[in-house]
């Protein structure tokens, strides 16, 4: 496993799709988030979301309860958002997070 970088077409199954991830909104945010996330490490890099009007906007734009987040970490991030708004999570509802 490597790190996800968006902005490297060497991330991608098929590079047609960096263009998807960097431009107009960029990525979607997961909602209602409630697994087990554990990236041993390894890091997200260029992560990029556009959306000024939106609420609950990041990586993942809301977890549950029973949402685990671990060993994940963030690099050079650009996200906009309206309420709730945050790099890992933008509205967390008691899910644990760590590193």
């Amino acid at each position: 496993m490597n790190n996800l970088d968006f902005n490297d077409e060497n991330s991608y199954t098929d590079p047609n799709n960096l263009a998807t991830f960097t431009t107009g909104n960029g990525w979607s945010p997961v909602l209602e988030f409630n697994g087990i996330l554990d990236d041993n490490g390894y890091s997200i890099n260029n992560l990029f979301i556009d959306m000024e009007k939106i609420d609950e906007v990041g990586l993942f734009g809301s977890t549950m309860a029973d949402a685990q987040i671990l060993n994940l970490g963030l690099e050079n991030v650009n996200i906009k958002g309206e309420d709730g708004v945050g790099a890992l999570i933008g509205v967390n509802n008691g899910g644990y997070i760590t590193n």
